[in-house]
């Protein structure tokens, strides 16, 4: 059977300050959402078990899966100050810690309508200058909230 490849080229984020009324595929799409423009690179959004040890005196190091980590997106943009969507990161970001507004609700789409929605705080929004023939960007750092991401 051939290999099915799925590039990267036309995903599109999205941003949305609405919280889902339940955890599942209907109730983000009820949201109100709004593109984030600019993305380089989409990060990766999963879980993962986190490997802990058990080190027993008589059967030595012994390994097993702890708590589960839904991982962060770590999104690289070109710097839009009044682009929409990346205003509702910079707002997150700027929120009160332990605000409701820290956290925002996030769509990645790829071009076959495929996607995954999630909910995450904004924990980092860095302006990143580079080099004389660089784009000047922003590194925004988003830890996953556990129990949100639902793929469709």
């Amino acid at each position: 059977m051939p290999i099915t490849l799925r590039p990267s080229a036309g995903v599109r984020m999205y941003a949305s300050t609405g919280v889902p009324a339940t955890i599942n595929a209907a109730g983000y799409a009820a949201l109100t959402w709004t593109e984030v423009e600019g993305a380089t690179n989409g990060g990766e959004i999963g879980d993962q078990m986190e490997v802990q040890n058990f080190d027993s005196l008589s059967e030595g190091r012994l390994k097993y899966r702890g708590i589960s980590d839904p991982g962060q997106i770590d999104l690289s943009l070109a710097d839009m100050p009044t682009q929409a969507g990346q205003i509702i990161l910079r707002n997150a970001f700027a929120a009160a810690r332990g605000a409701a507004g820290e956290t925002i609700s996030v769509r990645i789409e790829d071009a076959t309508g495929r996607g995954t929605y999630c909910r995450a705080m904004v924990a980092g929004w860095r302006r990143v200058y580079g080099g004389a023939n660089d784009v000047q960007m922003r590194s925004a750092v988003m830890p996953i909230t556990a129990g949100t991401i639902v793929e469709y």
